[in-house]
């Protein structure tokens, strides 16, 4: 019988839960690097082979659940609100799918999904510069994944515009699920990053 290594093993916790997969603790919280970067480039595609290529090599790398990018169909974003005032964004929408969340606790944490409102930033630029400069971005932003305009063809690159000024003790936005970007009790909705619009569809 021909044993192979596990050359994660080293970095394998029980805190962070058991991977489905293999049976193995996982590296990080819910998250096993033998199978969940494979399992996150299967069943799905861009149609554009440099696309697909950008975010397999990325999520091949990835090592936390929550930082892996992923190829969002367009579809799957609903409630585009076009924004003006801030010339980087081309919308505000609600992301069907949802943002990735971990849930449970030490030792049983699981992967999840929580439905969250999302910006998508526009790219101005041909194809092998969004390739080329997607790296750059990922310093700045907190990136979903990559989506394409069904109407312009354009490619979309979808974030979290105001991660950096996220903190957790501002509190919990009630429309978005996540932490506010400024001072305590405020909701996003005073940013834009929770659109009216999109307040009176949830609620």
């Amino acid at each position: 019988m021909i044993v192979i290594p596990d050359e994660f093993n080293s970095r394998r916790n029980d805190l962070n839960g058991i991977c489905k997969y293999c049976g193995h603790h996982n590296i990080s919280p819910a998250w096993c690097q033998s199978c969940d970067p494979w399992k996150a480039t299967q069943e799905w595609t861009s149609g554009n082979e440099g696309v697909n290529k950008l975010i397999k090599e990325i999520q091949f790398k990835a090592t936390e659940y929550e930082k892996v990018i992923e190829w969002i169909p367009f579809a799957k974003l609903i409630n585009l609100l076009e924004i003006k005032e801030l010339s980087e964004l081309a919308f505000m929408a609600t992301w069907v799918k949802g943002v990735r969340t971990i849930k449970g606790e030490s030792g049983k944490y699981v992967q999840s999904r929580t439905k969250s409102s999302v910006d998508l930033l526009k790219m101005n630029y041909s194809q092998p510069e969004l390739l080329k400069d997607f790296k750059v971005l990922q310093e700045k932003y907190k990136i979903h994944g990559i989506t394409q305009n069904t109407e312009t063809g354009q490619y979309v690159i979808v974030i979290d515009f105001y991660n950096e000024k996220r903190n957790s003790v501002n509190g919990i936005c009630e429309y978005c699920n996540d932490t506010i970007p400024i001072q305590l009790g405020v909701n996003c909705v005073i940013l834009q990053e929770c659109s009216r619009e999109q307040v009176a569809i949830r609620t």
